[in-house]
């Protein structure tokens, strides 16, 4: 038998001792306050980068034709911004002719937006040229349309651009209405494909411009006599298929 005393602790034997006082070393602290600046350069840097790519990414560069309506009306038709679009359709009292692609930039006179200027009817592919600005269509198929490239006809740049140009491509590809202000039941819709240096330089008359495929041209009935001018006699109505914010990826840039 085992004896109890044996498996017994005398708790008066027991003794506790002070926890030992913990002196930091100074060395500890510099890496600890080291350690904590870099972590918190670091964040600083990460929120600066991160800013500053929302910040472009929310940035748009818009086109000259935008730029100009927006300086000129303070306001530009079928904008995304509710602050900037205003209501007014482009409209115009010139012919609107035909073209056939993917060929030249056409020399062409269509819309002139609410203001009595025109230019001279020219028929369309009389200018030889790079091909087409968006992509390639087929003229007699597609609803598609040409829009001004800028007042720069030799060297196309951002900076020069009328509703695009080779050089600033955001509004290829998009949607735009098109009818005669004679008949406004026949509403056309149509694919932006093309840029045309339209034969001037003035931003009035050049961003209110557009050129029809052929097979838009056809959807108008033209007359025999518009058959074989190649241009309509009758005034047109267009713009950006987003008049009131609605379809905002056919908004103008």
């Amino acid at each position: 038998m085992l004896n109890a005393s044996l498996n017994t602790v005398e708790l008066s034997t027991l003794t506790c001792h002070p926890p030992i006082p913990f002196t930091p070393n100074p060395i500890f602290y510099v890496h600890l306050i080291s350690n904590l600046s870099h972590f918190n350069m670091i964040a600083s840097l990460v929120a600066l980068i991160f800013a500053l790519s929302v910040y472009t990414v929310g940035a748009t560069y818009h086109t000259g034709c935008y730029n100009y309506f927006l300086n000129l009306d303070g306001c530009v038709h079928a904008a995304n911004d509710p602050k900037v679009r205003c209501g007014a359709n482009k409209t115009t009292n010139a012919p609107v002719h035909a073209f056939s692609g993917p060929q030249a930039p056409p020399n062409q006179t269509p819309l002139v937006k609410r203001y009595d200027t025109k230019l001279p009817p020219f028929q369309i592919g009389q200018i030889g040229g790079r091909g087409p600005v968006c992509k390639k269509y087929n003229s007699d198929r597609d609803l598609a349309v040409c829009l001004w490239n800028g007042p720069d006809h030799k060297k196309h740049t951002a900076e020069s651009s009328g509703w695009l140009n080779e050089a600033k491509t955001s509004n290829c590809g998009k949607r735009v209405y098109v009818m005669r202000k004679t008949d406004t039941s026949n509403i056309q819709y149509a694919q932006i494909v093309e840029g045309c240096d339209f034969p001037t330089k003035n931003f009035t008359i050049g961003c209110a411009q557009i050129g029809l495929s052929n097979a838009l041209f056809d959807k108008f009935h033209p007359t025999p006599k518009e058959k074989n001018q190649r241009f309509l006699d009758t005034p047109m109505i267009w713009d950006y298929d987003s008049f009131n914010g609605q379809h905002t990826q056919q908004a103008p840039v």
